[in-house]
């Protein structure tokens, strides 16, 4: 077997399921936890596989950290859609405000990817 097909077959194991359950855990984790507090190894064997699946799905911890921002975005803009549903622009101004803070305060450690500065993935994309 050559190097190349063993790296082949090496990243055959890591599938969109591993990579959806690692970014799960993950922005679970970091609900309540800033981003400094995830470990990678603690993650990876939640899962039941290496740093090496996230470091070759992820680039790392960066572009995890990138991902986790990106769903916690995702988060957010459907808690705030979901907020509108009335039939006056003020009400749906406070409903959105409430929706926003109530986001906010249940999910401390995403609402601080959201709002801080931008974490940037170490792969393009």
């Amino acid at each position: 077997m050559t190097p190349t097909s063993t790296r082949a077959s090496t990243h055959a194991q890591y599938d969109d399921s591993l990579r959806l359950g690692i970014l799960d855990e993950a922005t679970r984790r970091l609900r309540d936890a800033p981003p400094e507090t995830l470990g990678l190894r603690p993650l990876a064997a939640s899962q039941g596989t290496s740093t090496t699946a996230i470091y070759t799905m992820f680039g790392g911890k960066a572009g995890l950290l990138a991902a986790v921002a990106h769903e916690a975005d995702r988060q957010l803009a459907a808690a705030l859609r979901d907020a509108l549903r009335h039939d006056s622009v003020e009400g749906d101004v406070r409903s959105l405000c409430r929706a926003y803070r109530l986001w906010a305060l249940d999910n401390e450690g995403l609402y601080g990817l959201v709002v801080g500065e931008p974490v940037r993935s170490p792969r393009a994309g």
